[in-house]
């Protein structure tokens, strides 16, 4: 699936995400100031998992000559780009995945997302399925807790940060069977809210 499809399908189970719409890069500007800056340009492909190793991606855009820049350089890659409004003001990032084990199926994996994925390496991985005690206990024993629980006169919002994790576990519900793999990083977790900014849907191929 492409980013965008991954989305509006996981938006169906309650996950927010940034307001956004696909065009071709001649409509880029058009779009980013319907939406408003500052914006998200992004290349929206099926094939190009890693859009940000590719070039693909151009982050907190704020007027029509970057937005411009963005899409030129990208149409190289594909004609088709997702605008989306830059979600700010987050407290902290995280990163929500689904992985299949052979043994156990379905696992929910909750950790430091952004750049803190590769450098804190904190997670933790829960079996499916599981209930919102569970989550909670998980998300205490991160260390990138600490941020959303209040840290130097900020904190996230906690229920909202279980309730997106729930609407990925309710999406792993339904899709159990067909799910190859889920990665949304980050998510961001606002003073008053939790948005998916990236989001990544593989299902397995049908034999």
């Amino acid at each position: 699936m492409t980013e965008f499809e991954g989305k509006q399908l996981l938006k169906k189970f309650g996950l927010a995400v940034p307001a956004g719409e696909v065009c071709s890069p001649t409509n880029a500007v058009t779009v980013a100031e319907k939406l408003g800056y500052p914006v998200a340009v992004k290349i929206s492909s099926t094939t190009i998992l890693h859009k940000t190793e590719m070039g693909g991606v151009a982050l907190n855009l704020k007027t029509a000559a970057e937005v411009e820049a963005a899409a030129t350089r990208m149409a190289k890659l594909g004609n088709e780009l997702l605008i989306e409004k830059m979600v700010q003001g987050s407290v902290a990032e995280l990163i929500i995945g689904l992985t299949r084990d052979a043994q156990f199926g379905l696992a929910l994996v909750i950790g430091a997302g952004g750049i803190f994925t590769e450098l804190l390496k904190d997670s933790v991985t829960l079996l499916l399925p599981t209930n919102e005690a569970e989550i909670l206990r998980a998300l205490k024993s991160l260390r990138i807790w600490t941020l959303i629980e209040g840290f130097r006169g900020k904190s996230g919002d906690q229920d909202a940060t279980v309730k997106a994790i729930e609407a990925v576990c309710a999406f792993a519900a339904t899709y159990k069977d067909h799910i190859e793999e889920l990665d949304i990083n980050p998510l961001f977790v606002l003073p008053k809210g939790a948005v998916a900014a990236d989001a990544l849907i593989k299902f397995k191929k049908e034999t």
